[in-house]
């Protein structure tokens, strides 16, 4: 290894261990993007092997009168097993596009985007499969069916509690990777379109999307929603100890997207990021082919249900 790349590499591990404790006395501090040649070392987290099987199984199958869905189990990050949904629309024409959707820190996992969900998750899915997309969601590190090998507490407990730093990373890169093999899993499906994959997310899952779309050349489009920004305490509110490693901020990946079609989706009022915080973000975006829309919304992390019609709009405009 060239010395160069071996300085890049310590400074970057040095800055997932580090803590900036005077910057969180500070609500927006202004984050600037890491150089090229250490991004190129942190893409290097979410590789994987390839050769490494899926042994992908359905494990079961269910349908009503605009979708039929299997629930799969496959093989991801050294051999855990990932469990999720695939909806396949009984509208339009085979092969379909498919949307990866992406829950978030404080959800219940894959289950967040179906029926009997507390969040407007669900009115995304229901949209996109009625016209015409098929559906994947996956039940991220330590969410969902995945608690067992956290003890079986959720997700959100390791995201604020002791070790945060570092069950994070485990959250965040992880997850990303099952993604990656789940696009594997896709290109072996006969109706699936692998050539038209999108990726959105919300929160940590909007998080998770900024960095799937950076990181994976056949994921062709992003609607992320409400990422969190502030990696040293979290915007204004002093309630959430947030504090987490700088070198997997989005800020890091906004410039890899590069010219694919973009569109964030943020909050006017929330406390994980101020509206300045989310137009630098999207400044930093590589291409011309994006959008930000900010929305009011009852409450302070969240977003209206009338989101929902704009994000399928504009999926079915650019995928």
């Amino acid at each position: 290894m060239k010395k160069g790349i071996k300085i890049v590499l310590s400074i970057v591990f040095i800055s997932h261990l580090s803590f900036n404790i005077s910057a969180q006395e500070n609500a927006n501090v202004e984050m600037k993007p890491i150089s090229e040649e250490a991004f190129q070392v942190v893409a290097q987290f979410f590789q994987y092997d390839k050769h490494v099987p899926l042994d992908a199984k359905v494990i079961g199958k269910d349908e009503n009168e605009f979708y039929s869905r299997e629930k799969i189990v496959f093989t991801g990050f050294r051999g855990s097993q990932v469990v999720g949904y695939l909806a396949i629309p009984k509208t339009g024409k085979e092969p379909y596009p498919c949307v990866l959707q992406m829950h978030g820190g404080v959800a219940m996992g894959k289950e967040a985007f179906w029926p009997g969900s507390p969040y407007t998750d669900w009115v995304v899915t229901e949209g996109l499969l009625k016209s015409g997309f098929a559906v994947l969601t996956l039940d991220a590190q330590f969410y969902g069916e995945r608690k067992m090998i956290n003890n079986y507490k959720s997700g959100s407990d390791d995201l604020f509690g002791d070790n945060q730093v570092y069950n994070f990373l485990d959250l965040i890169v992880k997850s990303t990777i099952e993604y990656r093999r789940a696009i594997d899993y896709l290109e072996t499906i006969p109706a699936i379109d692998a050539n038209r994959i999108a990726a959105s997310g919300y929160s940590l899952g909007g998080m998770m999307s900024f960095y799937l779309t950076a990181i994976e050349p056949r994921v062709k489009a992003a609607v992320p929603c409400l990422v969190g920004l502030n990696f040293y305490g979290v915007g204004t509110n002093k309630a959430f100890p947030w504090t987490m490693p700088s070198v997997l901020s989005p800020w890091n990946f906004a410039k890899a997207i590069g010219d694919k079609p973009f569109h964030l989706m943020m909050s006017n009022s929330d406390p994980f990021y101020s509206k300045q915080d989310a137009r630098n973000l999207f400044e930093l975006v590589g291409g011309e082919n994006k959008t930000l829309k900010f929305y009011d919304c009852e409450g302070n992390h969240c977003l209206p249900k009338e989101h929902a019609n704009d994000l399928v709009a504009w999926i079915k405009e650019k995928l």
